[in-house]
């Protein structure tokens, strides 16, 4: 059903601007990339960006928020109502980025990257500083240098679907690199600890 004789396009648009004054969010850096031309397609649409925001399907906990009520009435289970979960296929939660990031900045190889400058990410939990862009082009941009590290695999995940447009948001090197699990890390660590005191053994 098309809902737009009682909840149009320029109504939804209306809410995205109160939703995406907290700038955290995903969803909202998805359409201040759709705004800047840097994407375009159906992920751009304002039905979908508001999906990406008050879906709770992949993770999002904002449908509580101030916006999202028209949604929630519409979105019901087995809607019929055209534009309810047509947002990016595993968009990385507001939850999900914000740690991510946090953990990206509080890396020593990333020390220099310009974001964790201006987006300073306070907490796992909780994100200030200026911020302007939201934390998702931070942890990009850091997921651009380090690929296979630990708070790159949600990202790694939105952007493996086929669905998922491939702009700077997600980096030509992220869908094929690999995580080095931990348990490999330090099993690989007590081996070389080992072999050092073996060496070491000979030489007394």
């Amino acid at each position: 059903a098309d809902p737009s004789t009682f909840y149009s396009d320029q109504d939804v648009n209306t809410n995205l601007d109160l939703l995406c004054v907290m700038q955290r969010m995903p969803a909202c850096t998805v359409r201040n990339a759709c705004t800047a031309k840097q994407m375009k397609g159906d992920y751009c649409k304002p039905w979908s960006v508001l999906s990406g925001i008050c879906s709770t399907t992949h993770g999002e906990m904002m449908a509580q928020m101030v916006g999202c009520e028209k949604y929630k009435q519409l979105c019901i289970a087995n809607t019929k109502v055209a534009g309810c979960e047509t947002q990016i296929p595993k968009l990385i939660s507001t939850k999900e980025v914000v740690a991510d990031t946090y953990a990206a900045c509080a890396d020593a190889d990333q020390s220099t990257l310009a974001g964790c400058k201006t987006c300073k990410v306070m907490s796992p939990t909780s994100i200030g500083g200026e911020c302007a862009a939201g934390p998702l082009p931070t942890l990009s941009a850091a997921c651009k240098v380090k690929p296979t590290a630990t708070y790159c695999a949600n990202l790694k995940e939105t952007c493996s679907t086929d669905a998922t447009p491939k702009v700077s948001l997600c980096p030509a090197n992220l869908a094929t690199s690999s995580a080095e699990p931990q348990h490999y890390v330090r099993s690989h660590l007590i081996s070389l600890s080992v072999l050092v005191a073996v060496v070491m053994s000979l030489f007394v």
